[in-house]
């Protein structure tokens, strides 16, 4: 079996610096937010880092 968390880890930093925006998900991350309950809890899998996009979530 692979560990493919070493994979991951050998382009983590790249991948994290292409994704210092997220203006293309913008406008579908809103209107998801706009459909949860008040105070509603989000579990999100496989993102990577989180960021920028957990980050604008809170």
């Amino acid at each position: 079996m692979i560990d493919q968390s070493k994979s991951y880890d050998l382009i983590a930093e790249g991948f994290a610096k292409m994704r210092d925006s997220f203006y293309m998900e913008k406008k579908y991350i809103d209107r998801f937010l706009e459909m949860l309950p008040q105070h509603a809890s989000i579990l999100d899998l496989g993102c990577g880092s989180g960021y920028p996009i957990a980050s604008y979530i809170k």
